[in-house]
């Protein structure tokens, strides 16, 4: 399809394809910040996590003992 005629066709280029191809992309968004390779991670300060897990383990652990017992 050229210049929104249906059905017609025309040979193009790589350069001109990748122009048209071109005009769709949207522009890249501007930046507010530093780039992310400058920004430095912040310290974890608590384990929530290792907790969760720790307890879902005893938790098993408990319930299996209270199933196996007559």
């Amino acid at each position: 399809m050229v210049d929104g005629l249906p059905r017609s066709v025309s040979r193009l280029d790589v350069d001109a394809a990748a122009e048209r191809i071109r005009g769709f992309v949207p522009a890249p968004p501007e930046a507010d910040g530093p780039p992310p390779a400058a920004v430095t991670a912040a310290p974890i300060t608590h384990r929530v996590h290792g907790w969760t897990i720790l307890v879902i383990v005893v938790l098993a652990f408990v319930s299996t003992l209270a199933a196996a017992s007559p």
